[in-house]
């Protein structure tokens, strides 16, 4: 028997998962405190986390609308004709999802529209605040050792849990 949501479900579905598990942010640099700047990456796998930096950060994050991403064990996602790192995969999808907040999804270029269309994307991705990028291989240190990454837009959507 196939489970068919609503997006709506399917949005609610996403929001509780994303905020119910710990996550694991690591850096070379201590702070306390995250920028608006640009998106903040976490992991949900301490052991890829430790590979990023000296200090970890475990938090839960927040997310109201984020769009999942399927990395099927690779480490790049072929999105609108190239392959991007997931750094530049979330630059690429902000930048996007604002364009769709202020033209809508028919405002933007053809080839853009029909890539995003077979993604099951429509107008309410104007609003995204996050992404999930399910099984990624992630891990600077692990070849093989697979991960979810969860990717927030504001500072305001990250709890830090060890302060």
């Amino acid at each position: 028997m196939k489970l068919i949501l609503t997006e709506e479900q399917y949005k609610l579905l996403l929001k509780e998962e994303s905020s119910n598990v710990t996550v694991y942010h690591a850096t070379d640099k201590k702070f306390s405190i995250f920028k608006d700047n640009s998106p903040m990456f976490f992991v949900d796998d301490i052991d890829v986390a430790k590979t990023y930096g000296e200090y970890l950060i475990a938090a839960k994050v927040s997310m109201n609308n984020p769009i999942e991403l399927n990395f099927n064990g690779k480490s790049t996602y072929y999105f609108i004709d190239k392959w991007y790192l997931p750094s530049e995969l979330a630059i690429k999808i902000k930048e996007l999802s604002k364009d769709i907040q202020k033209y809508g999804l028919l405002g933007l270029e053809e080839e853009i529209q029909e890539e995003l269309v077979e993604l099951d994307w429509s107008d309410s991705y104007g609003d995204l605040d996050g992404i999930i990028m399910k099984d990624i291989n992630d891990s600077y240190e692990m070849s093989d050792k697979i991960a979810t990454n969860y990717i927030v837009f504001e500072k305001s959507q990250i709890n830090i849990i060890n302060k």
